[in-house]
């Protein structure tokens, strides 16, 4: 009768535990999930405001910036609120292993 008492309360705990480890893997399951959804709303805000800042900058105002000398650029920028900008054909590489330093 004890060796049954006993084998009946860890077959308890033993559940417990395992219905415990499920509750804990759910929730940080669903954690993760939200964090997810979190990162793509917040991707596709900024995806959404940088398209509204280009499209309000207009296709002529980018080609003015890009053939400007860089004290007007710094201007132009300025004016428009954006603090760095960089405009490439995609053919030369660009190093960026200075641009933190201000070189």
């Amino acid at each position: 009768m004890k060796a049954q008492a006993i084998n009946i309360e860890a077959s308890s705990e033993v559940e417990a535990l395992k219905r415990e480890t499920e509750a804990e893997i759910k929730h940080k399951k669903a954690l993760a999930e939200l964090e997810i959804s979190k990162a793509r709303q917040l991707a596709e805000i900024e995806t959404k405001k940088f398209k509204q800042l280009v499209g309000a900058i207009g296709k002529e105002t980018l080609v003015s910036i890009s053939r400007a000398g860089p004290e007007t650029k710094a201007k132009l920028l300025g004016g428009l609120g954006i603090k760095g900008f960089i405009i490439t054909d995609g053919k030369n590489p660009i190093n960026l292993l200075n641009t933190a330093n201000g070189n």
